[in-house]
């Protein structure tokens, strides 16, 4: 076979996977090949579902390729052929280089996959395990291949005991050749979505359904941390696991969001969440949060959305009726799957059995091995609640709220336009609403591009219309012939000093997503939207003028060292051990403000549970981004790396976990706690006096937007 009927044959065989009916017009059918080939003949017969011998073995190569033999396709006009919007040309990747877009410069060109060798490189010592042009035809014929329109997660129904099992199920990774198996909630990737209200109790049956797999007695009990990355021994008990409710406001104690629980292979837990009254409405996530196996279970898919909603009247009407879009941005990076699980097995100081997961199916015997050094060809990607390069079709200057949240362990991701060229193209705006669940103090901001650390999340409204080449205006009433694209920007977190660093320094540009513009039916936009506050919970009330309410034992620094796996308060600290609880950071009361001066968050991203904080004493960034007085559970600088925030510590007493959200370096001990003390249910005492308008019990509805 020739590699430009492996190209043909891969495309076919994604877009098959994909689901898609692909229309077969004399370029797109031929892909290339020499018109009236034997070739052309054997793919268009392959095409029809017939088989010779030549389009058999095209058939056998895709089956091996993306692991199972396509179907026969349908011939004629397929979805992206002539429609309402006019003749459209196949979405493939920009023809040129990503050039400065409206929104600001992307981070740099885009790059090839792999390194762009012009000899193969095999990428493993097992005959059947690929070289690096493999993956470049593969990588070339899934960016090939016709988008499909987003879908979403489902949801469980209201009031519900949610029953969830965390088992194996399919990671595809079609510019990979197939599909992994891989840790999941309930098989699906992500898990179903979790919509809840202020006051709500989440009651979950968690169930392990995996095997057992090295228990404690087999992780190295000597473990006592070490430098950030790189250890073999910090990463065990793969198939141990517990939930984390990444975000909500909740109790850190008993069966509520206690990351200190283990849910053992084979055995199940009953989970409860009481959400408060006054919890402020927003996006969060859940992911198991297992000390030493985070990173493998989360990195592989263990995840899902949770929307807190908003109570009737909490928002202008112009915000409550915007239609939502979940966008669950899940950052796949098969090189550190498919190594964390040869660590995770290599660590155990017994055999227990053959490595089952993270196996690619269309090259069985393919390891990771640290000598063929896979980072430098296995690029990481994002895929949109469980899809790749999807495209989403949206109304012509009709407001959107689209939800962010990306599932990542590792990465930070910049959403900024692409480069459009065509005669009419699509251009959008995005205003920010609120940042990891807390509205901002004043919204909306305008921003330029979208900045998502790893575990963070972002509500935005997005409008977007057709722009003429000529004028550079909105064109209303009439279609787009170009959709708009996005593309993100992989910055790998605790580095500087990319030439210095290697592989953990690059930066990747790739496509992500498509808008589809259709026409406004009417000749009218929405409307600008009109600044606004919204009535606060008090814990998230103000804290700009509570210096006067600030003991000085409740002021802290807190360090994360560039190199060293722990975390550093008041000049001390030590890394999180295999098998027992640590003594905590320190002992905060309960019903009181914290002020602490962090460092090194331009080196690992800072993640607090139980309670946010909001930041001060940091530079604003110019895409109007991070500013005076956001609040964050999940922070990460590009700047000098200090800043200071404030912190109310709200009615929950127990263990208030902080730790790098960069997930292997909380596995190798870079993880800590707060011990939160004091009478459960207390609240700072001076809320009304930072803000008279905030609300402790349930949201009272009293006409504060004028109904």
């Amino acid at each position: 076979m020739t590699r430009k009927e492996l190209l043909v044959a891969l495309s076919l065989a994604v877009a098959s996977w994909q689901g898609a009916s692909v229309p077969c017009t004399e370029d797109s059918c031929a892909s290339g090949l020499v018109d009236g080939t034997d070739e052309e003949s054997s793919l268009l017969q392959m095409r029809a579902g017939k088989e010779d011998e030549k389009s058999k073995t095209l058939l056998d190569l895709t089956e091996k390729a993306v692991g199972h033999r396509p179907p026969p396709m349908k011939m004629g006009p397929g979805p992206m052929g002539p429609g309402p919007m006019g003749p459209m040309g196949p979405m493939g990747p920009p023809a040129g280089p990503m050039g400065p877009g409206p929104f600001g410069p992307p981070a740099g060109p885009a790059k090839p996959f792999g390194p762009g060798a012009s000899r193969p490189v095999k990428l493993g010592s097992s005959p059947d395990a690929p070289t690096s042009a493999d993956l470049d035809e593969l990588m070339a014929a899934f960016q090939a291949a016709p988008q499909q329109e987003l879908t979403f997660p489902e949801s469980f129904a209201a009031g519900e005991v949610m029953e969830i099992d965390f088992m194996e199920g399919t990671l595809p990774i079609p510019f990979m050749g197939g599909s992994y198996q891989t840790r999941t909630y309930g098989g699906t990737i992500p898990g179903k979505t979790m919509v809840v209200n202020p006051g709500d109790t989440i009651k979950i049956k968690f169930s392990n359904k995996l095997g057992k797999g090295p228990d404690m007695k087999t992780c190295p009990s000597s473990y006592k941390g070490g430098d950030v990355a790189g250890n073999v021994d910090g990463i065990c008990q793969l198939n141990y696991t517990n939930f984390h409710f990444h975000g909500l406001h909740v109790s850190p104690e008993g069966n509520s969001d206690n990351v200190l629980l283990l849910v053992n292979p084979g055995e199940s837990s009953e989970i409860e969440v009481k959400i408060p009254e006054n919890h402020m409405p927003g996006t969060h996530w859940y992911h198991p949060h297992n000390h030493h196996s985070t990173a493998a279970q989360a990195g592989g898919g263990a995840f899902g959305a949770i929307i807190v909603k908003e109570p009737a009247g909490y928002l202008p009407k112009q915000i409550e009726e915007m239609p939502e879009k979940l966008m669950f941005l899940s950052l796949v990076n098969a090189e550190k799957g498919m190594r964390l699980e040869d660590w995770g097995i290599r660590s155990s100081t017994q055999k227990y059995a053959e490595q089952k997961l993270w196996i690619n199916s269309a090259y069985p015997g393919w390891r990771w091995e640290e000598k063929y050094k896979l980072e430098d060809y296995i690029n990481p990607y994002v895929a949109i609640n469980g899809q790749w390069l999807p495209k989403i079709t949206v109304e012509e200057g009709k407001w959107y709220r689209m939800r962010f949240v990306l599932a990542a362990i590792e990465y930070f991701v910049e959403v900024y336009e692409s480069d459009n060229t065509q005669a009419k193209h699509g251009r959008c705006e995005f205003q920010l609403l609120s940042k990891d669940g807390v509205f901002l103090h004043e919204a909306p901001r305008v921003v330029s591009k979208l900045h998502l650390i790893s575990g963070s999340r972002a509500d935005v409204a997005m409008r977007c219309g057709c722009v003429g080449s000529s004028t550079n205006q909105l064109e209303v009433g009439s279609s787009c012939s170009a959709n708009y694209d996005f593309t993100a920007s992989f910055k790998p977190m605790g580095t500087k000093n990319d030439a210095a660093l290697g592989a953990y320094g690059k930066t990747y540009t790739n496509k992500l997503m498509t808008f589809v513009i259709e026409a406004n039916k009417g000749d009218q936009l929405d409307p600008d939207l009109t600044p606004f506050s919204v009535r606060r919970p008090c814990y998230v009330a103000n804290l700009r003028d509570a210096e006067p309410y600030i003991k000085r034992s409740n002021v802290h620094t807190v360090d994360f060292p560039q190199s060293t796996a722990k975390v550093v308060v008041d000049g001390y600290g030590k890394p999180w051990p295999h098998g027992e609880l640590p003594p905590p950071l320190a002992e905060l009361p309960v019903g009181e403000i914290q002020q602490w001066h962090v460092s090194g968050v331009n080196w690992h991203p800072m993640h607090i549970h139980v309670n946010p904080f909001q930041v001060f004493d940091v530079t604003p960034d110019p895409d109007n981004w991070f500013q005076l007085g956001d609040w964050q559970d999940t922070l990460f600088l590009t700047t000098d790396g200090e800043m200071t925030v404030r912190i109310n510590i709200d009615s929950f007493v127990g263990t208030m976990v902080m730790h790098c959200h960069i997930l292997e370096h909380e596995d190798n001990g870079m993880m800590g706690y707060w011990s939160i003390t004091g009478k459960e249910g207390t609240t700072f005492a001076n809320n009304k006096a930072l803000d008279p308008t905030c609300y402790e019990g349930s949201f009272p509805d009293t006409g504060y937007w004028g109904k």
